[in-house]
């Protein structure tokens, strides 16, 4: 299916972690094609019809979509994918691969499962420390100028220095694949990398929000009206517990990653990469998981609460008892990763 160029997601949308455009996915229907899949503040897949200044979000569950759309039998399947897709806990293009390939739903582009290249620019300095171990390994020297995966790939190909070239052999003799392969290798190594400099950056801005709303949930159980308010005490402990239970699971994760890529530099084998790697693509549904919800609890606090000067703890008490709770108890933790390289 061709994909016309008002159908193609943008940069943003590839780039989002609660936003799906459907022309990802293998929609029929032209003016399904042009609509997106979004998070909700109550973290519900629905389908956004429309959005902007002034007109607000034109949101529609995806189980009537029926209603406003006529589905003929070249599109009756669009529904039921819609359907299956708006449960997934994330839409980052890491876990949207390995979930959409659990449902048997195959992607007319693979590039729309893949960072813009403007993000991956982004991504560049939190990808350093993971190029820098292969840089070592493979020239004998840190990364340097080389930020990313593809100036790797190309220093390599003009890899005429006898040394490098050696240590090239050697790499390739320890992964257990043949020279020409080493290319490939550097793909894969960075792919799965970028993913865990992608989840790192996510955590990364939403921290500022999130501290700023656990002052003001502290600030609004301080408060006398509040203080004895046994549901608002209950309720809102409960969100802030979830919210750090969240943010610390995925920070330590993300380190614990950390660490075993340096570890595993210290004798490489394709074996122990393996290792490596499934363990990150086996957590990457749950990370993007906490991520989404977290991004998209602290963005609906923020469009709510844009000034933090205006106190107003009676609104913001319930819109904690109400928005910010519901669906995170839909988001499961993301448990010990253990590792036997």
């Amino acid at each position: 299916m061709e994909t016309s160029s008002e159908e193609r997601p943008s940069r943003d949308d590839k780039d989002s972690i609660f936003i799906l455009p459907l022309s990802t996915l293998p929609i029929v229907s032209p003016s399904l094609r042009k609509a997106r899949l979004i998070k909700n503040s109550q973290l519900e897949g629905v389908v956004e019809l429309f959005s902007g200044e002034g007109t607000g979000s034109g949101q529609v569950l995806p189980r009537d979509l029926a209603n406003i759309f006529q589905f003929d039998d070249k599109s009756k399947k669009d529904s039921g994918i819609v359907q299956q897709v708006s449960v997934l806990p994330s839409f980052d293009v890491y876990s949207l691969r390995i979930e959409l390939r659990k449902l048997n739903i195959d992607v007319d582009n693979d590039e729309n499962l893949r960072l813009s290249q403007e993000q991956t620019r982004r991504l560049n300095t939190n990808m350093k420390e993971f190029i820098t171990p292969l840089m070592t390994t493979v020239f004998g020297v840190a990364a340097g100028q080389t930020r990313n995966v593809r100036d790797l790939v190309s220093l390599i190909g003009n890899a005429d220095q006898g040394k490098a070239r050696q240590n090239l052999m050697k790499l390739s003799e320890k992964l257990g694949v043949h020279y020409t392969a080493i290319p490939n290798f550097l793909q894969d190594y960075g792919d799965v990398y970028l993913s865990l400099a992608y989840y790192q950056f996510c955590l990364d801005q939403v921290k500022p929000g999130l501290e700023t709303f656990f002052e003001c949930v502290a600030e609004i159980q301080r408060d006398p009206q509040f203080s004895r308010h046994a549901g608002f005490l209950q309720t809102s402990e409960m969100v802030t517990t979830k919210f750090r239970d969240m943010f610390e699971q995925t920070s330590s994760v993300l380190n614990i990653f950390k660490t075993i890529t340096d570890d595993m530099w210290v004798d490489i084998s394709g074996h122990k990469f393996e290792i490596v790697e499934s363990s990150i693509q086996e957590c990457q549904t749950k990370i993007g998981a906490a991520l989404c919800a977290l991004t998209v609890k602290m963005y609906a606090w923020n469009v709510e609460f844009p000034d933090r000067s205006r106190k107003n703890y009676a609104r913001q008490a319930g819109f904690i008892m109400g928005e910010m709770r519901q669906g995170i108890d839909t988001v499961e933790p993301i448990g010990f990763v253990d590792f036997s390289l």
